[in-house]
């Protein structure tokens, strides 16, 4: 059992990475600089958009997406959420099963996570083309001139999806610290014997 607790930890801590990137203002200012398309009327679109993603509120088309990027931002939301249920989900199992030492199999569960991504990620363009075609039907392919494509180029997705990677895998050593070396740190898991 320790070990399905550890898989769901560090499934659960892949999930909670990629639900904070993509409320992180901070990445979105660094990429935007990084990739030359920085300017404020993005960082506002981008704003409203995270906004859109973390509540239940129907999307603000503030004129600047066509039918289809709407369509296709909507789906984006679906699986976010998706993502979140998903997180919730696997930390109620974690928590309620929990036993000290599955805090140890979170670090090669995440390990072995990023191994599969990592090789994935080799041929990127053609990983981005799969999930795409995987999880949205129609409705994501856009023209090169399109708001969403100048404002999130394959680029920004490969970049972020090495930022995932990096906080997923920091975030599950340090678990992993923990659990090696104070199992007193997680007090309040004393709680879930």
């Amino acid at each position: 059992m320790k070990k399905i607790l550890g898989v769901i930890l560090g499934i659960a801590i892949v999930l909670f990475n990629l639900n904070f990137l993509i409320v992180d203002m901070n990445f979105f200012e660094k990429e935007f600089h990084k990739l030359g398309n920085y300017n404020n009327d993005r960082m506002n679109e981008t704003r409203i958009l995270s906004v859109y993603f973390q509540d239940s509120n129907e999307f603000v088309n503030t004129s600047v997406y066509t039918e289809n990027e709407i369509s296709h931002l909507k789906d984006v939301k679906s699986l976010i959420n998706i993502s979140r249920i998903l997180m919730l989900f696997l930390l109620l199992i974690f928590l309620l099963e929990f036993e000290k030492k599955s805090l140890l199999y979170a670090f090669p569960t995440i390990i072995i996570i990023s191994l599969i991504l990592f090789v994935l990620s080799l041929n990127f363009s053609l990983f981005f083309s799969k999930f795409h075609e995987l999880f949205f039907v129609g409705n994501y392919s856009f023209p090169y001139d399109s708001f969403l494509i100048q404002s999130f180029p394959e680029q920004f997705f490969q970049d972020a999806f090495q930022t995932l990677l990096f906080r997923s895998i920091l975030s599950s050593f340090l678990f992993y610290v923990f659990a090696l070396f104070n199992f007193d740190t997680f007090l309040f898991m004393k709680y879930f014997k």
